[in-house]
């Protein structure tokens, strides 16, 4: 039983994007899988367990988003309402009807709640919505998302689960953990190293295309190794 976790990303999220994509290609995991995503790897993860083609509506849908976000401006910083809605409104619209009930129990989204900052794996979906604030919640960053926190109707107060994702504890489950980070707990990460500039700040479109090749090759080597 193989389960994958997605590491936070900041922006290099299209490199999350590549391993997923051929995930989805390959069939590299099994059903009874779990996903577990941070931050910008949580939005992956949510992309991955409910279905969305990764490859090409999910990339593009994020490539749209950071585009709209940005309006215009080089960084994405000090604007958080604007860059926030675009990226929930994509998913919004590229979830299925369904996505709670297929993410129920598959998926695990890792939120920090407020006041003690305690990591929480959200892997409850009652409604739709419940999955697109629970999502909202996992990428709440001061200053870029949100003004201080985000207020999620069944948690309170809550920001970016942060950079960690726990491992499936089911007996027998091993977990591929996957970063964009030289450092930390990885099992898969990027066989070139990334711009330091293109994981903090919005990198140019074909840097981002760059970026998921290199997760799907990465992802190639990895999977098909362990074939």
């Amino acid at each position: 039983m193989r389960s994958l976790a997605l590491g936070g990303a900041f922006f290099a999220w299209p490199y999350h994007a590549g391993v997923a994509g051929y995930i989805q290609a390959h069939g590299a995991l099994p059903d009874d899988a779990r996903i577990y995503g941070t931050s910008s790897g949580a939005v992956v993860a949510t992309m991955l367990a409910c279905g969305v083609a990764i490859a090409t509506d999910g990339l593009e849908l994020g490539l749209r988003a950071d585009r709209a976000g940005l309006g215009g401006r080089r960084t994405p910083f000090l604007r958080p309402r604007a860059f926030l809605a675009p990226h929930i409104a994509e998913m919004d619209r590229a979830l299925p009807g369904d996505a709670h009930e297929r993410a129920h129990g598959r998926l695990f989204i890792t939120i920090r709640r407020l006041p003690a900052l305690r990591q929480l794996a959200i892997g409850e979906f009652p409604t739709r919505d419940a999955l697109l604030d629970v999502l909202a919640a996992a990428v709440a960053v001061p200053g870029l998302t949100v003004a201080l926190v985000h207020r999620s109707p069944r948690f309170g107060a809550c920001l970016d689960g942060g950079p960690g994702v726990p491992d499936d504890d089911r007996p027998g489950a091993t977990t591929t953990r996957v970063g964009v980070f030289r450092t930390g707990r990885y099992h898969l990460r990027p066989s070139r190293p990334l711009a330091r500039a293109h994981v903090f700040g919005v990198a140019p479109e074909r840097d981002r295309r760059a970026m998921f090749e290199l997760g799907y090759a990465d992802a190639a080597r990895y999977f098909g190794a362990r074939a």
